[in-house]
């Protein structure tokens, strides 16, 4: 189906035309955001940054298995993080770059992005992000994402114990992602790392405390991060420092957490772990890195 074709509909109770076509955009794109942010603990402005070029691959030591893994470019601090992804997530990401691609010849748009806090355009880059706006390709501001999240709560009809509307906004996600993978047995100083959080203080804000007696949260998100956590009688826990095969200079500080507890590779794995290997052998943008 083509969808950068306008269609429009009506709905049978009310009466109400609808934009058919919007709407999708509207839905496919809030449920990216939604998807990306739980799986990740991101914060908005990393999800906007984020670019094709961001996939790196790893090889697991164990098995030899080469799994992708995102790279997250800082907003708050000058190091940068790669985080192993998780099945879940490369359906994700695979979905939104398959559309990408579909909406644009086969291949994931150049677009450039205007930075609102260096009040700058940023070099045109594969954004995982972006849309068409007037013919135009454009990476979204933060305000449209928050409103693509207010809409789609909208239409839930979902409410708080207050019976008011309920809210959530990007940084709720990264709360939840916290407490989560913590509550299911990731160690709080690994999920600082992956956060970008230098204090681990700061991460202890971030996770909700649960009663001994009450149920945990669970999830996919979670049961990844149990999976990925380290034998509690490891002294040397997986957060490495290093350098990754696409960078340029060895200076520059990297924290990942690598997990060697993988097993079952969907097809969407292997689709982002070949991309993951063509992007490491693309030549790098002028200043070296995606931003």
């Amino acid at each position: 189906m083509d969808r950068l074709a306008h269609r429009s509909g009506k709905d049978l109770v009310t009466g109400e035309v609808i934009d058919v076509s919007r709407a999708e955009r509207e839905a496919f794109w809030a449920w990216a955001v939604i998807e990306t942010l739980r799986h990740t603990g991101i914060r908005i402005e990393e999800l906007l940054d984020l670019t094709h070029l961001g996939l790196v691959s790893y090889k697991l030591p164990k098995t030899g298995e080469v799994v992708p893994m995102l790279q997250i470019v800082p907003s708050k601090c000058d190091e940068k993080r790669l985080l192993l992804v998780a099945p879940e997530l490369a359906s994700v990401l695979a979905t939104i770059i398959t559309r990408l691609r579909s909406e644009n010849g086969g291949a994931v748009p150049l677009t450039a992005r205007y930075n609102p806090y260096e009040r700058e355009s940023l070099p045109p880059m594969p954004h995982l992000f972006q849309h068409r706006h007037g013919g135009i390709w454009k990476v979204p501001s933060a305000a449209t994402i928050r409103n693509l999240l207010d809409k789609a709560l909208a239409r839930t009809g979902l409410t708080d114990a207050a019976g008011q509307p309920l809210r959530y906004t990007p940084h709720d996600f990264r709360r939840l992602w916290a407490t989560d993978s913590v509550s299911n047995g990731l160690p709080i100083h690994i999920a600082a790392k992956l956060m970008g959080h230098q204090n681990l203080n700061t991460t202890q804000t971030y996770v909700a405390v649960f009663n001994k007696n009450s149920s945990a949260p669970t999830g996919p998100s979670s049961q990844h991060a149990a999976r990925s956590a380290p034998n509690r009688n490891t002294e040397n826990p997986p957060i490495r420092n290093g350098t990754t095969s696409n960078s340029t200079s060895n200076s520059e500080s990297w924290s990942w957490a690598p997990a060697d507890a993988h097993t079952e590779v969907p097809a969407s794995m292997n689709m982002l772990a070949s991309d993951a290997r063509a992007s490491a052998s693309t030549s790098a943008p002028a200043n070296g890195s995606p931003r």
